[in-house]
């Protein structure tokens, strides 16, 4: 073929191809879709470049000038030439095509462990996020307005009403307001009785459905959280409370409901959750779902993304959520979805615990592998042209030589023909030993040469394994190797054999496993390696290429001695540590290692050394030059001597640290949310808020990203900061260094709350932070570099901080951060929570001490106490006296009509009256009713009745038995008169008396105790019979009736206080020892003794103050309390105006208490006999009258307390008596 038309078509062929190259690349992005067939479009490619290459490499053969004489060969050459370079060409396209296809798989892998890595995290935050939701409503819901408020306003109480919706409005626009961050434009809150059904509402439109589902799925299924996607595209969520234990007696359970609306499709938390996307290599996407009939997901309403551009994404088959990941055209995990619009992509999907929903997390899959089909195909480009060039430039090279060849073509072949005698004569006398094994290592099969070099018949070889021909010292070398063998296929090792007849010597065993009709045998070539002269050319040969890897490696390559220092070290690797080579080899392994690296790496140097294994591989750190460290894969080995000694070790540095950035990034990312997650599992569980701060700290220690934590707390008795909980090496001593250090400069801002506007205080290096140089060596000292104080509670007012210590510097920032105000917050809301816990038990106790109070009270009382229900049935209370005045024991009674009342109709009616008032509102007191006992006889009673509100309302009685009174009544109205004679004749007596009393005072009070005694019996009759014709239960008495009753009592009451007195001071005077003392603290007798005359001066217009001093005095309280009641019943009877002041105070070793008035004042002639029995201040005016006995009896009762009593007075100013008596001691 002419030359020019040779040249015309391969021009035109190259032309071609290079518009099909461009055409592919336009075509290539339309037409894909999946890897597979990205695969298939790069081949068409590369068939393309060959067409292209092949034909520019044929026209540069043609045009290429040849000298004459060299004839047809150089054009042989030249189309073998061209044949090998295609034929390299399609190699390489090949090779190309696999390597593409293991890349792309093992990529698509990596995407995918993202991707779940993605999902279970996001899946975490959501459910983190529907926690702090719920624990709010739990919060809100122990607000006890509801409990109280709530059945009242269900049964249409309007003021009720009104309260709880003021209450619940409030609560609704604090939340709105306050930051709360609930995430959606539209909130309400419901407060729902049982059955569903709304109480009150605040808030946002409320749907009552979603209300009545919600409160049917806590009740039925004990869980708070329910949503629905509502009429619209919205996403409503409900969360719901109860407000009440069902299991405490007389509580009505109440639901309280936060209901969240996003029928806007706002950006919310939950969007933000969804939107943040914290794997770097490629991009994606993440949505929340659920997951339909038939293998649809379909999306929340409002979660779209730009991958989720439709509410439904269709699979091949239902994805497992539980199960191992699905294989689909070779995907190697994950799961391989196609979308409505045909598009490919990678899905990972995890539930959120707790509810329906599906995070699911999407990338595209072609997107993610694009990048490897690029780089192979410029790699393929790259290396076709540079061979068709190469070979170009040889066969000009070739013609230049050809002809020096020639001459040399003689030497060549002579020396070629002595080489092949040398090879004839290695193959006749170097046969190597071949050894058949099964799949157990025993010999099946062996030749000649291995029964001649091991000495040793055929069957004595048949059935030993090939450890067993070896020495005993390594025999775990060759189990080694035929173990490999069998795992990888294939292995060479070397070891050492026995002979019988040579004894030990060294051989290189080559073994691979081989596969017959399905059984597998092992293949083993043992070649003995005693003389190596032969290879010595071989060795050097080798040695050039090891030499030229060594030094052109892209992985870091050292040769280090037994000792640990470097032989070699290529330049690659000296790069990756910022030394030179020469700088390295002065050096050892270990000055490269961190010191926590090291044991680990020294255990397994020791095991290599040992012949224990043949190599080892670990991910570890170096340290380079400038200190930062570098993570790297090594991988070591060793190379024997032929008597197995070591000589010396390779190792193998490759550099991953963006990878092991990215997987440290992944694990900080992934326990942080832990942290936080465990914390708020620990303030569920937690009884305590000790045991919630102690929980918090051990949890943000233990996860190894912080090295200590400390919660401080103000004392509300000092108001000073103290460490209630810590964790971490010497955090409590850290902790308290910096308290000191506050408490002596007064500059430390961290624990006293004088921080920043939110409370928060960062310090992300002591070194330069502003901090005081104390606190610097104080953190220092404990290797600490950077710390953070958070508030807990209000950030202004706070009741205590939360610190954090880490050893790095730069720590707290981004999300490390948010984490640890997000902790503040629940710890806050966690305080909030158990100071209400702590209000409600003590309300509880004390409801249930009230309850335990008056159940004893009422089983004391010694009248019938008992209650009946709306049909008139007795319920549970009949105290003893009950059946003591009726008759009837509690078991006869419980749950029967009350039998005491009459058969009857008229009784019946009047009982049927009584509780029909009660049950409307009335109340009964002192109401007199004829009932009858178990025998039948009659009985009158006063009767008192209360009700007591309730689910079952209940009707209290207190019924006093009053029928002697009754008896009594017509008695009283015959001896009235013959008592008023009575009365005067006592009255001449105790006068004579009195007389005599002044002459002889011990005989006096002998005989006025002896009358006292005799007058007792009778004036309680008349005072008793005077009463109750006075309350008019034996009949009407009339207003003259009344007055000479009035009389009557006013008379025998003044009588009988006469005769107390007079007993009072007979006894004093019958007893010449000391009353009994003990130490009586001032301040609740003085109190209750002034709250006992309070009502009698507030009657006269008079005041009463008290100034008190912390004192204890000796005496005998009761006695002493007399006292004061007899001083404070003479100041307020003797005073008209203004008021009566006691005052306590210590003096010394004494106790004085002055009781001062603004009355009258005393003469001194009336002083002088003021403490005189029977002595009386003559006063004009009357209702002052008194027996004279009171201050006597005070003096003398403060005397036999060994103590004494003075007054100080001046007529017109008032007067001031003053008891003083010893102190007590304190012991």
């Amino acid at each position: 073929m002419p030359k020019r038309i040779a040249l015309a078509i391969a021009v035109s062929y190259a032309v071609l191809g290079g518009v099909w190259i461009v055409f592919s690349d336009r075509l290539l992005p339309v037409i894909v879709a999946t890897p597979e067939e990205m695969l298939g479009m790069n081949i068409v490619k590369g068939l393309g470049f060959i067409l292209v290459t092949s034909s520019l490499l044929y026209a540069l053969l043609r045009v290429a000038p040849r000298a004459p004489e060299e004839g047809a060969a150089p054009r042989t050459h030249g189309w073998l030439l061209l044949a090998v370079f295609i034929a390299l060409a399609a190699t390489i396209l090949a090779v190309g095509y696999f390597v593409q296809r293991e890349a792309t798989g093992n990529l698509e892998a990596r995407h995918e462990a993202t991707l779940r890595q993605v999902a279970n995290l996001k899946a975490g935050q959501v459910e983190i996020w529907l926690d702090r939701k719920q624990g709010m409503v739990e919060i809100i819901a122990r607000n006890s307005a509801w409990t109280s408020l709530a059945p009242a306003a269900r049964d249409g109480d309007p003021a009720a009403l009104a309260e709880l919706q003021v209450e619940l409005g409030a609560l609704t626009e604090r939340i709105g307001t306050d930051g709360l961050e609930l995430g959606f434009r539209q909130h309400g809150l419901v407060l729902a009785d049982t059955a569903g059904v709304p109480v009150v509402a605040a808030g946002a439109r409320i749907d009552e459905s979603l209300v009545a589902a919600a409160v049917k799925r806590l009740r039925d299924e004990s869980r708070g959280f329910f949503h629905t996607e509502g009429d619209g595209a919205g996403l409503h969520m409900a969360f719901t409370a109860a407000t009440a234990d069902a299991g405490v007696p007389g509580a009505q359970q109440f639901f309280l409901l936060m209901l969240l609306q996003d029928a806007t499709n706002t950006v919310n938390s939950l969007h933000e959750i969804m939107a943040r996307w914290p794997a770097p290599e490629a991009a994606g996407a993440a949505a929340l779902a659920r997951l339909g009939d038939g293998g649809r997901l379909e999306l929340l309403p409002g979660f779209g993304t730009p991958w989720f551009d439709e509410d439904t994404v269709v699979f091949p088959a239902s994805p497992a959520l539980d199960g191992a990941p699905q294989h689909r055209r070779g995907v190697r995990g994950g799961y391989l979805g196609e979308y409505v619009d045909g598009q490919h992509a990678m899905l990972a999907l995890a539930r959120v615990p707790g509810t329906e929903w599906i995070v699911a997390a999407v990338m595209d899959r072609t997107q993610a592998v694009a990048g490897v089909a690029a780089l192979i195909t410029a790699t393929q480009v790259a290396v076709l042209g540079a061979i068709a060039i190469a070979g170009w430039l040889i066969l000009m090279l070739f013609r230049e030589q050809r002809a020096h060849s020639r001459a040399l073509l003689a030497n060549v072949v002579r020396e070629r023909d002595a080489l092949d005698q040398h090879f004839s004569y290695l193959s006749r006398f170097a046969n190597d030993i071949v050894l058949l094994s099964d799949a157990t290592g025993r010999i099946v099969n062996c030749n000649d040469r291995a029964v001649s070099a091991y000495g040793r018949p055929r069957d004595s070889l048949i059935g030993c394994t090939l450890p067993e021909l070896c020495p005993p010292a390594v025999r775990a070398a060759g189990e080694r190797g035929l173990v490999q063998a069998l795992e990888s296929g294939d292995s060479r090792f070397e070891t050492w054999q026995h002979s019988t007849e040579r004894g030990e010597f060294p051989v290189e065993i080559s073994a691979r496993t081989l596969e017959v009709d399905g059984e597998k045998f092992i293949q083993s070539i043992v070649r003995d390696i005693s003389e190596r002269r032969m290879a010595e050319q071989q060795l050097r040969a080798s040695e050039a290429r090891f030499r030229n890897t060594f030094d052109h490696s892209a992985v870091g390559i050292a040769h280090v001695s037994v000792d640990g220092r470097f032989i070699m070290v290529n330049q690659h690797f000296a790069d990756l540590l910022g030394y030179s080579p020469q700088e390295m080899q002065e050096m050892e392994v270990w000055s490269l290692s961190f010191p926590e690296d090291l044991p680990r790496e020294l255990q397994l140097g020791k095991a290599l050394l040992a012949g224990e294994r043949g190599d080892y591989t670990i991910e570890k750190r170096y340290r380079r030059k400038n200190g930062e460290a570098l993570w790297a894969h090594l991988t070591v080995s060793a190379v024997r001597a032929e008597s197995g000694q070591v000589e010396y070790l390779i190792g193998v540095v490759g550099d991953i640290g963006p990878r092991k950035q990215l997987e440290l990034e992944v694990q900080r990312r992934s326990l942080l949310y832990r942290t936080l997650s465990e914390t708020n599992r620990a303030i569920a569980r937690a009884e305590a808020i000790d045991e919630v701060l102690a929980a918090a700290c051990t949890i943000v220690v233990s996860g190894g990203l912080f090295s200590r934590a400390a919660v401080t707390r103000f004392d509300s008795g000092a108001g000073e900061p103290t460490v209630v909980a810590a964790a971490g090496p010497k955090a409590q001593e850290l902790a308290g260094e910096l308290l000191e250090l506050q408490a002596r400069s007064g500059i430390f801002p961290v624990l006293s709350g004088d921080a920043s506007p939110d409370g928060t205080v960062v310090i992300n290096d002591v070194e330069t932070g502003p901090i005081s140089a104390n606190t610097r060596l104080a953190c220092l000292r404990h290797d600490v570099r950077a710390f953070a104080s958070l508030p807990l509670g209000d950030p202004m007012m706070p009741e205590g901080r939360f610190m954090v210590f880490a050893r790095e510097a730069d720590f707290f920032a981004g999300d490390t951060l948010d984490l640890l105000l997000d902790m503040a917050r629940d710890l806050s809301v966690a305080l909030a929570r158990f100071r209400e816990r702590a209000k409600r038990q003590m309300a509880e106790r004390h409801a249930r001490e009230v309850a335990q109070r008056m159940s004893t009270l009422v089983e004391a009382a010694p009248i019938p106490v008992y209650d009946i229900d709306p049909d008139g049935r007795v319920g549970e209370l009949w105290n003893p006296a009950a059946e003591r005045v009726f008759g009837w024991r509690r078991e006869e009674v419980r749950g029967r009509l009350l039998p005491i009342v009459p058969e009857d109709a008229e009784a019946q009616a009047e009982f049927a009256a009584v509780r029909e008032k009660v049950l409307a509102g009335e109340r009964f007191a002192g109401v007199e009713l004829l009932r009858r006992r178990r025998d039948g006889s009659p009985v009158y009673i006063s009767l008192s009745t209360a009700l007591i509100p309730g689910s079952t309302p209940t009707i209290l009685s207190v019924a006093e038995d009053i029928t002697s009174r009754h008896d009594a009544a017509e008695a009283v109205r015959r001896a009235r008169d013959e008592l008023e004679l009575r009365v005067a004749e006592r009255t001449a007596e105790l006068s004579a008396a009195r007389d005599r009393a002044e002459e002889s005072d011990r005989i006096k009070t002998a005989f006025l105790a002896n009358m006292s005694h005799e007058l007792r019996t009778p004036l309680n009759s008349i005072i008793g019979f005077s009463s109750l014709l006075l309350s008019g239960a034996p009949g009407t008495v009339n207003e003259e009736q009344g007055k000479q009753l009035a009389i009557v009592r006013h008379a025998g009451e003044r009588l009988l206080t006469l005769i107390e007195d007079i007993l009072d001071i007979s006894r004093l005077q019958a007893v010449d020892a000391m009353l009994p003392r003990e130490p009586a603290p001032l301040r609740d007798l003085v109190l209750r003794a002034v709250d006992t005359l309070r009502p009698q001066a507030a009657g006269r217009g008079l005041y009463m103050e008290t100034d008190i001093e912390p004192c204890v005095a000796l005496a005998e309280p009761r006695r002493l309390e007399q006292v004061l009641l007899n001083l404070l019943s003479n100041a307020v009877k003797y005073t008209d105006t203004g008021g009566v002041r006691v005052k306590c105070r210590g003096v010394g070793e004494h106790v004085e208490i002055a009781v001062e008035d603004t009355g009258f004042g005393i003469s001194a002639q009336e002083q002088a006999r003021l403490f005189v029995p029977f002595s009386q201040l003559k006063r004009t005016d009357s209702g002052r009258e008194g027996t004279g006995l009171g201050l006597a009896i005070s003096r003398r009762l403060v005397e036999a307390m060994g103590g004494s009593i003075s007054v100080d007075s001046e007529p017109g100013r008032g007067s001031i008596f003053t008891v003083r008596l010893d102190a007590a001691r304190a012991s």
